[in-house]
């Protein structure tokens, strides 16, 4: 067994003997010194041996002493070494502990950073997704779009078939509504923000809401009516009422209740703005969304705002639904709040800016059709698209030449350039791209004025468009009246060079 310590060699038992030694010899030695002083110093032969004796115990006791001295002064000594060392020793265990510690609270760091970013590729991945179908879709809606006012247009006025189209006319805008909030959902839709009626927006979003949720749920609408515009974009409102009532519905998912839509017009004063830093003093439209659920404890309250928090399990929520909702009303110079407590349910409360600019006046546009006469070069490459509207144009009186390959398109220009006033054509296509084909266009006739629609593009933009020399970038799906307008709108701005 390996010594530590000297108390294992010689332990504190050993220590009492030495100092028991020590005092017999001390003793003896002080006996034998009285004898010889009670001899008067005359030391005869026969006491020669305890002179001797007496010198010799004197020089052992005093060596003993310095030798016992020694080994216990090594001893405290190496006692205390080792004190030192021992603490020492947890010096280090304490800083391993320590930085055990640190290696556990970066391994948590490094698992909440991998899950951030296992998110933001999920986003990226959704994006991606949502680009493709955003593109494809539109241009199905284009085809349902443009088949419909075609048959409109050729069905009895105010007739039963006129009224069940119109039907099916509402039903394709709210798809091209959903397809904005998937784009805006993945951070691929610009914000386009005018003056916007909440009234009319937030009623039509319940109206989706209804068809998706179950009749558990009981929607409850205060709703006021007067004139309520906000400087927002659609899509964005869209996304927060989806987002609030899709919330609510989490909450009463088990046992159902009530999903309660207040929007009003408040003021908010000064006294009011201290209670929350976020708040401005001046008028507002105040959109309260309440639930009968779970509700909420103060602990979850401080984090709902929080990106990638959730109270939902694992692969149910992405904990961005308020973040995205804090952070839209916060671009409108808005802010939320929320009332919430354990088991009677929550409301959340976003307060949008009240639009102080001219007086918004509605405008039923959608029956304004402009009429035209001049040569159309059409290129697409979906032919049902290509069909409709080639057959939407010609109805308003355009002389139009349609086809579905941008080589031929191009072709078709080269041989007679100067015949044509104005070239449609889509962005995305085999062999040759709108841009490719407006590029090759322009070179041949610099003047010449061409729209570009596509259905979805990550890399093409009104402004890129317009860099190209294309006057006007067109999203589907389209309406022939809104495409009557800016067609004519084009040409009206050709002639007034």
């Amino acid at each position: 067994m390996k010594i530590k310590y000297l108390k294992d060699l010689f332990g504190h038992k050993a220590q009492g003997d030495f100092i028991q030694v020590q005092r017999v010899l001390i003793l003896v030695a002080v006996f034998l010194t009285l004898i010889i002083l009670a001899q008067g110093y005359k030391i005869n032969q026969n006491q020669t041996w305890c002179f001797i004796f007496w010198v010799i115990l004197m020089i052992g006791i005093f060596f003993v002493h310095g030798k016992f001295k020694i080994i216990f002064r090594n001893r405290d000594m190496a006692e205390a070494k080792i004190i030192d060392l021992n603490k020492q020793m947890i010096r280090q265990i304490q800083e391993l502990h320590t930085e055990k510690n640190k290696s556990e609270l970066t391994e948590i760091e490094r698992v909440k950073l991998q899950d951030r970013l296992n998110q933001a590729q999920k986003m990226e991945a959704i994006g991606t997704l949502a680009g493709g179908i955003a593109h494809d879709f539109n241009n199905i809606l284009s085809i349902i779009f443009g088949y419909t006012e075609l048959t409109i247009a050729l069905a009895p006025k105010d007739s039963e078939q006129e009224k069940n189209l119109s039907h099916v006319v509402a039903a394709a805008k709210r798809a091209k509504l959903l397809i904005n909030q998937i784009l805006c959902f993945s951070r691929q839709h610009k914000a386009e923000f005018m003056p916007l009626q909440l009234s009319t927006c937030i009623k039509e979003i319940l109206k989706m809401m209804r068809s998706s949720l179950p009749t558990t749920i009981k929607i409850v609408q205060e709703i006021d009516n007067e004139q309520n515009y906000v400087l927002a974009d659609a899509t964005q409102i869209h996304q927060v009422v989806t987002n609030l009532c899709t919330n609510a519905f989490h909450a009463m998912e088990q046992l159902g209740g009530a999903l309660t839509v207040v929007l009003k017009k408040v003021v908010i004063s000064e006294d009011q703005v201290l209670k929350n830093e976020d708040a401005k003093p001046g008028a507002y439209m105040q959109l309260s969304i309440s639930d009968t659920g779970v509700g909420m404890d103060s602990r979850v309250k401080e984090r709902i705002f929080d990106p990638y928090f959730t109270t939902r399990g694992a692969g149910k929520g992405t904990g961005m639904g308020l973040a995205i909702v804090h952070g839209i009303v916060a671009t409108y110079g808005g802010f939320v709040t929320v009332d919430s407590e354990l088991g009677k349910g929550s409301t959340f409360n976003v307060f949008i800016p009240l639009w102080c600019g001219e007086e918004v006046k509605c405008q039923k546009v959608d029956e304004l059709i402009i009429l035209g006469s001049e040569k159309i070069l059409l290129v697409d490459d979906e032919p049902q698209i290509a069909d409709v509207c080639a057959m939407g144009l010609r109805l308003l009186g355009y002389d139009v030449i349609s086809t579905t390959s941008s080589l031929e398109a191009l072709k078709i220009f080269e041989d007679s350039p100067d015949s044509f006033d104005l070239i449609l054509t889509d962005q995305t296509m085999p062999e040759l791209t709108g841009a490719q084909l407006a590029d090759k266009i322009i070179n041949i006739r610099p003047d010449i004025p061409i729209i570009m629609c596509t259905g979805y593009s990550s890399i093409m933009s009104p402004e890129v468009a317009r860099g190209l020399g294309v006057k006007e970038f067109i999203l589907k799906p389209v309406k022939m009246s809104d495409l009557s307008i800016i067609i004519k709108k084009v040409l009206e701005d050709e002639k007034n060079k």
